[in-house]
């Protein structure tokens, strides 16, 4: 009976958790709508049910799906461009996994432009002469020449691979992007995403840490809602890029103690998914020392906090690889986990982890969790 009794309260305790993860869903879900409405209208689709589509826990990747539909269509159609991204911008939108909506449309843009042809055309200067105050054109122009310039660069900041080896990018034409990035400051900078492509470029060109640090702070001062920002700038700390392994570990710390920063400790375990997806693999926390406590807050608010399949699954990869066994069943055993394989730092290690997660008992989690709360790192392929 007591056993009963313990696993009951196991399980309200972890209802009402969830139940109170509800209460922090990001407030703009009315806007989340409004932004579905206004793709839907330019792709030419007839609006779903929005209510089924979050049953069937769908409307992330719906939405998601549909921002890098327009962006990726629609790059050459600048007054819908500049429709949704004017949207986008004036309400501020956080998508329901947390990222920021207008940098998010901006990402889904740069591995689909058609060559230089938008370039060589004068595209971007009609667009710009159409909207003078508008930083859209001069975002779009930049990112665009990084694809042509950085083809082989800008993979590498995503995935793992021996993309900078491989790159023959020319100096002069990535300072080049520089140069006309710092030109048009004053309207490039009012969007979020010039931050993004001064990180990115400064990047490319070898900054040293300082100078990618201040442009993390400034752009978070200037827009504090753009993690993407200090997620993108965390590859400078990666040895690939000219960092030791735990430049990583301290620039995480610095990033999470940044003023915009300090109500998402989410973007902790966003740092490390990083570093784990673009370099480190399942050596990871073999090679990058990390503050578990700190990760472990990280990891709930990831889960908690925002919708989607990719952040449990970040959140239950870098449990996982950590040695936390009772997190990983936290995460992985509830039924309304989705598997996300492409978050995986290898092929196997999601049934690796799932299986070492159910050789814990619901007992066994909550004693584990209460007997310590940063337990030292197991292996999850020999436990």
């Amino acid at each position: 009976m007591k056993a009963i009794f313990v696993r009951m309260g196991l399980v309200t305790t972890v209802a009402a958790a969830i139940a109170a993860g509800v209460l922090y869903w990001p407030p703009e879900i009315g806007h989340h709508d409004q932004l579905m409405q206004r793709l839907d209208a330019d792709l030419g689709l007839q609006n779903e049910d929005y209510a089924t589509l979050r049953a069937r826990g769908q409307y992330e990747d719906v939405l998601m799906g549909k921002i890098e539909q327009h962006a990726t269509q629609t790059y050459n159609q600048s007054e819908q461009v500049e429709r949704i991204l004017g949207f986008m911008k004036s309400k501020n939108v956080v998508l329901p996994d947390g990222q920021l909506a207008s940098v998010a449309y901006y990402d889904a843009m740069k591995y689909f432009f058609p060559g230089d042809m938008p370039l060589v055309t004068g595209h971007y200067e009609k667009w710009q002469h159409a909207h003078p105050q508008s930083p859209a054109p001069i975002i779009v122009k930049a990112s665009n020449t990084l694809a042509v310039e950085a083809q082989l660069l800008r993979p590498a900041l995503q995935m793992r691979g021996d993309f900078i080896e491989r790159s023959k990018a020319d100096p002069e034409k990535l300072k080049a992007v520089q140069e006309y990035l710092l030109a048009n400051k004053k309207i490039g900078s009012l969007d979020p995403y010039w931050y993004n492509l001064m990180v990115e470029v400064s990047i490319f060109l070898g900054a040293s840490q300082d100078e990618v640090k201040s442009l993390v702070q400034e752009g978070l001062e200037r827009h504090p809602k753009n993690i993407q920002l200090p997620v993108l700038a965390s590859n400078r700390f990666a040895s690939q890029w000219g960092g030791a392994p735990n430049d990583i570990y301290r620039y995480a710390q610095w990033a999470q103690t940044l003023p915009s920063m300090k109500d998402r400790p989410d973007l902790y375990p966003r740092i490390y998914a990083n570093a784990m997806q673009t370099q480190y693999g399942l050596k990871l926390f073999q090679l990058v020392d990390v503050d578990w406590d700190t990760m472990r807050a990280g990891i709930r608010a990831l889960a908690r906090n925002f919708s989607g399949a990719r952040n449990p699954n970040i959140g239950a990869a870098l449990a996982c690889l950590r040695g936390d066994r009772s997190m990983t069943h936290e995460i992985m055993i509830p039924a309304n986990f989705t598997p996300a394989f492409s978050v995986w730092p290898d092929p196997d290690a999601f049934g690796v982890c799932q299986r070492w997660a159910l050789q814990i008992g619901l007992y066994d989690v909550q004693a584990s969790a209460e007997a310590d709360a940063s337990p030292a790192p197991q292996d999850a392929v020999n436990p």
